[in-house]
């Protein structure tokens, strides 16, 4: 770059010289040999001085022609030189002009660099929010499911609670039946007992009145029998139909209050209650029995009907007599 001006500023000297130059060496005509020579040239004076006058102008010419050859050569040198160098203040302002459209574009760059980031920032928070809020709902989709499960739980336990209290149910209807036929069947015996006492004229009236009497008091406690399993078995229907309102009500409450009274009964269970005189469970001993203060000293016969030799039917899953454990109908001890 800095030859420029400097070619610049030695171009007039240079083109001065190269024409005080060509003024020197043009030979004088004798019209002009009044004129004072160029400066640094010193003519010899006098008409015999001519002749070596002329020769060192020929001479002084010659140098100064070879000078102007070499300055042309230099100034041709210098006119590449100045055309290179024009060349290259060319090629830099194209570098200059590339340099600025680079330096716009790495502006643009990094212009959309930083809204790209931004928007990656933005976008990275939102997805850390949505997984936040998805994370929440999973959690409480997750809840709601334990509870779900719990619940299904819980009515799949009432359910079978409800199946047991409906075996229960079952079970005690099919006893009041049988009770009531036997007490149908007392009633057909104390009507033939009546009729072969009166046809009879072995039996006195006093052990005929007795036998009725004794007739009549086991019918009325198996009335009573009949009326307490027609309790139980209203008293389980309810508890049936509440635990089945319950489990319909969604109320896991009551239901686990239902089962943790029925493990309570249950833990708490005594031996059921038998009489072998009434044949019937759960009303009293044998000892106990009322029957007994109405019993003459010489009883009637047992109501088994069976063979004194003959081992007796007992179950010990349902606690009853008439059938063995392995032809039980009952899934669980009530």
């Amino acid at each position: 770059m800095p030859v420029i001006p400097e070619i610049r500023r030695q171009k007039p000297e240079d083109h001065s010289k190269l024409q005080l130059e060509k003024h020197t060496v043009l030979p004088c005509p004798p019209e002009l040999w009044c004129l004072s020579p160029p400066d640094g040239i010193v003519l010899p004076r006098g008409p015999s001085a001519r002749g070596d006058s002329v020769e060192t102008l020929k001479q002084a010419a010659a140098q100064k022609s070879q000078q102007l050859s070499a300055l042309q050569e230099e100034n041709v040198k210098l006119a590449e030189e100045l055309g290179k160098t024009r060349d290259e203040v060319t090629s830099h302002q194209k570098l200059e002009e590339e340099r600025s459209v680079l330096n716009n574009q790495l502006l643009e760059m990094k212009k959309r660099e930083f809204e790209y980031i931004k928007d990656s920032d933005e976008e990275k928070a939102s997805l850390q929010k949505s997984i936040s809020l998805t994370s929440a709902l999973l959690t409480e989709k997750d809840a709601e499911l334990e509870k779900l499960r719990n619940e299904v739980t819980v009515l799949r336990g009432e359910n079978a609670s409800a199946k047991s209290l409906h075996s229960v149910v079952q079970t005690l209807e099919s006893d009041k039946v049988k009770l009531e036929l036997k007490v149908k069947n007392l009633e057909l015996q104390l009507k033939e007992n009546k009729r072969q006492l009166n046809s009879s004229s072995g039996n006195t009236d006093a052990q005929a009145e007795e036998d009725e009497r004794a007739q009549e008091s086991q019918i009325d406690f198996l009335n009573s029998v009949i009326v307490d399993l027609q309790r139980k078995n209203q008293d389980l229907k309810m508890k049936v139909e509440m635990m089945s309102e319950a489990a319909l009500n969604g109320n896991g409450d009551d239901l686990n209050s239902y089962d943790s009274d029925d493990q309570e009964k249950q833990s708490k269970k005594k031996p059921r209650l038998f009489c072998d005189i009434c044949d019937c469970f759960d009303l009293h001993d044998t000892e106990d029995c009322p029957t007994q203060a109405q019993i003459s000293e010489d009883p009637p016969h047992s109501t088994h009907h069976g063979s004194r030799s003959e081992e007796r039917p007992y179950c010990e899953i349902c606690e009853m007599f008439g059938h063995w454990a392995t032809n039980c109908n009952d899934d669980e001890t009530f």
